[in-house]
């Protein structure tokens, strides 16, 4: 019998030798690969996210009650998720909508709107927590686990269940004005308060929230349920989430939003607000303080200001970690697009 030409090549042979032996193998020992092939990735995640953030082997470890820098709020569709993207690419690891570093990276600080809960004034009323923690709502980036590993030992493998919704209750009970009362479990060094502009902010919500009428052109339908259910949460002062039109629903909430927290600031739990539209990510991690303790942060920095300095935009980081006033050119900014 002629021999095949590539028989030669020891890839060749490699090859044909492994389909001989996947041929003889029963057929468990295959389901046993194709297990190993779809769960193995998933497999190196979890061990990839305990190595870095929980083994301590190459950084100490961060619990749950351990100070981070910092602490940003703003209303959804502030441009939180832009933010915590460009954070990431100076070299900061501040959370979107977590400050678990078990499970996240978010060592140097979260940005989030749901961490606002802590500014909200007086206690968490009871029908407040029962309406939260009923089920889950995907929409509103709203989950027990953001906060904490939990602590009722509820698994990860269920998205909500009995479990997760007494856990939901704690947090929201703990959780729910503690920055006046002192007793926040994630302390953070300075909060700061991101602000949109607030038409934009709306014209971004509607697009999630209020599913356009087909049968009135520029009508809108009524909010989404997880909106309506979560915004009466929040502020049972008002009464009528269910039956104002949409965009006024979107409005209420941004309004609210906003006096809680400007509130807390004027009271001194946020140290500083800033306008999103013009405020670059290097000056939000210079009003932290982590250009004076991250050194990667503050060359990356130092180099994106040289390049703008090269280009004619003023800004810098000064002896200090502070960054200096930068002006952006109208219609370059990603946010105003």
């Amino acid at each position: 019998e002629r021999a095949h030409p590539l028989a030669k090549w020891w890839a060749y042979a490699a090859v044909m030798r492994a389909l001989k032996v996947w041929d003889a193998m029963a057929t468990w020992k295959r389901y046993a690969w194709i297990t190993l092939v779809v769960a193995g990735p998933y497999v190196a995640w979890v061990c990839y996210l305990w190595f870095h953030l929980q083994s301590g082997l190459l950084r100490p470890r961060v619990a749950v009650d351990h100070p981070r820098p910092v602490l940003i709020v703003g209303t959804q569709s502030s441009g939180t998720t832009q933010m915590s993207h460009q954070l990431a690419r100076i070299g900061l690891e501040v959370g979107h909508e977590t400050s678990d570093a078990t499970w996240d990276f978010a060592r140097d600080g979260t940005i989030s709107w749901l961490h606002g809960m802590r500014f909200m004034p007086g206690r968490a009323p009871p029908a407040t927590i029962a309406s939260m923690c009923r089920r889950f709502r995907r929409n509103m980036g709203w989950h027990p686990a953001q906060f904490r590993a939990p602590a009722l030992g509820c698994s990860y493998r269920s998205t909500w269940d009995a479990c997760w919704s007494a856990e939901c209750a704690g947090i929201v009970t703990r959780e729910w004005g503690c920055a006046t009362r002192g007793t926040c479990e994630t302390p953070f060094d300075v909060s700061l308060l991101q602000l949109r502009h607030p038409l934009r902010a709306m014209e971004s919500l509607a697009a999630k929230f209020c599913p356009p009428d087909d049968h009135l052109a520029g009508a809108f339908k009524p909010p989404h349920v997880d909106f309506l259910e979560t915004a009466a949460a929040l502020w049972p002062e008002r009464t009528d989430w269910n039956v104002s039109g949409c965009v006024d629903a979107l409005g209420w909430y941004v309004a609210l939003y906003t006096r809680d927290m400007l509130a807390a600031k004027d009271a001194g739990f946020i140290a500083d607000a800033y306008r999103v539209e013009a405020t670059p990510p290097c000056e939000v991690a210079s009003r932290a303080g982590l250009l004076l303790t991250n050194a990667r942060a503050r060359g990356r920095c130092e180099t994106v200001m040289k390049m703008r300095r090269r280009e004619g935009v003023n800004g810098g980081v000064d002896g200090r970690g502070r960054a200096t006033t930068t002006t952006t050119a109208k219609g370059k900014n990603v946010r105003n697009e």
